[in-house]
């Protein structure tokens, strides 16, 4: 078996496997993808749609999913500053979804600063990207 990975009409790609093909939409904007089984016959390719199986599926942009996730643990970070740091240097860490911030605040005087440390993701691998991106959100 082959599986076609097709959008409005057009072939993507041809698979070895189904989660090969499925995968590989994660990576496409967002949209409405099919998979289409194919039996090998020798030299020849054959879809039968009474025995060789195909469906539709939404692929969600998953970089909207991660601005989301971003812009939630900014909010998160702001939250707990204006909650627990009042004038006190602190060192903490946030965590929500796939991603933990460490973060430092340090109070001056007329105010404090917040500053990201770091961002790893749930796979334990640094995020300096993110870092910066949250720094931008929370200054």
């Amino acid at each position: 078996m082959i599986y076609e990975l097709i959008c409005d009409g057009y072939r993507l790609g041809v698979f070895p496997t189904e989660a090969e093909a499925v995968r590989r939409a994660d990576y496409l904007p967002a949209g409405r993808y099919t998979i289409r089984e194919w039996e090998k016959d020798g030299e020849f390719s054959t879809f039968d749609p009474s025995v060789n199986k195909s469906y539709d599926f939404t692929n969600y942009d998953r970089e909207n999913n991660a601005e989301a996730d971003i812009n939630a643990l900014a909010d998160l970070i702001r939250e707990y500053v204006a909650a627990n740091c009042d004038g006190v240097d602190e060192v903490f860490e946030v965590t929500h979804a796939d991603y933990m911030a460490f973060v430092d605040y340090r109070a001056k005087p007329g105010g404090g600063s917040v500053t990201v440390a770091d961002v790893w993701d749930k796979d334990g691998n640094e995020c300096p990207d993110i870092a910066e991106a949250l720094q931008l959100l929370i200054d």
